[in-house]
């Protein structure tokens, strides 16, 4: 198996799911489209991608496809190659990604439709994932806490510094190495994800499962580290989380085109295109969601308000994004 020592040109995004434990947010949205700020997730990694220097995506969807359109359209008037795949049943990332093998050349960078990663180590990741002697490469955040590990896919490593295995949903009791959700692969991860069973886990096919038929087969793959923000959008929680963080030091965004009263309190909060906060409400660590209505004097407090209901949040246990 060569090494994978050229600059990565093709990136595929897998953006199909549909996101059952996000629900209600998904109910009648998929998971790339939830909003950063205002920016479709899927819009955020697009823009980055072309501008860190991918020439071509591969965007496999599936589940409420339809959302995703407007978007991709509006990347491809900017020049960007773009090709939407669809992926009829879903069947896991695994079988996502072995949807959009007829269409890619190399190896390509993979990337998860509900997974954000800072600018800063979208770059340094596609910068490094080229260094000679390696096959592919994993991205992953070291000294993760147990839990982490055990709702995402730890990463084990040899003296050498290449993957010696990866678990998905490990039992963790001890901090360790998560894995995120970005990758360059080698081509012959399709042939590894065809000859990779159903998980017992969730009955799908996991893209973990075929990267570790990788490596016990000899693959030698990288890890590079990410330093910033990364968020995995598995959870009504993560999504409050994720944009609380991109507020950095602001006590508050509103859309252009939202409708704030000038005698309601928002402390932390994020309030997106079409919504409506009424006189005397006080919203604190919320997010008002495109379409919602916040009537007067309704007090919120860690919660995320839909167009059909509000989702109370608990923010007793610390889970940070990264």
């Amino acid at each position: 198996m060569p090494p994978t020592d050229r600059r990565p040109s093709t990136a595929v995004i897998l953006a199909a799911g549909r996101g059952q434990r996000l629900r209600p947010l998904t109910r009648h949205l998929p998971k790339p489209m939830l909003p950063l700020l205002g920016e479709p997730l899927i819009g955020y990694q697009l823009r980055l991608l072309r501008r860190f220097g991918i020439e071509r995506a591969v965007v496999v969807t599936g589940y409420l496809r339809g959302h995703l359109r407007p978007v991709i359209d509006r990347a491809r008037a900017a020049d960007f190659e773009i090709l939407e795949v669809v992926q009829p049943t879903p069947c896991g990332i695994g079988d996502a990604l072995l949807h959009a093998e007829p269409h890619v050349r190399g190896a390509p960078v993979v990337l998860l439709g509900d997974v954000y990663v800072d600018p800063d180590d979208l770059r340094a990741f596609l910068g490094a994932c080229s260094a000679p002697g390696y096959q592919g490469w994993l991205s992953a955040r070291f000294g993760a806490p147990a839990e982490a590990l055990q709702s995402n896919f730890a990463i084990r490593l040899r003296p050498s510094g290449a993957v010696a295995a990866v678990h998905e949903k490990p039992p963790a009791t001890q901090p360790g190495i998560r894995g995120c959700g970005l990758y360059r692969l080698p081509p012959s991860i399709f042939e590894a994800i065809r000859r990779t069973p159903a998980s017992d886990l969730r009955q799908e096919v996991e893209l973990t499962d075929a990267i570790g038929r990788l490596v016990h087969e000899g693959a030698t793959l990288g890890v590079h580290p990410l330093q910033g923000l990364d968020v995995n959008l598995s959870e009504p929680q993560d999504l409050l989380r994720l944009n609380l963080a991109l507020l950095g030091d602001r006590p508050r965004w509103i859309a252009p085109d939202a409708t704030v009263d000038a005698e309601a309190h928002l402390e932390r909060s994020v309030v997106l295109g079409g919504a409506e906060v009424g006189r005397g409400a006080t919203l604190v660590d919320t997010l008002v969601l495109s379409g919602a209505r916040v009537g007067p004097n309704t007090e919120l407090r860690h919660a995320i308000v839909t167009a059909e209901e509000v989702v109370r949040l608990t923010p007793a246990r610390d889970r940070s994004p990264r």
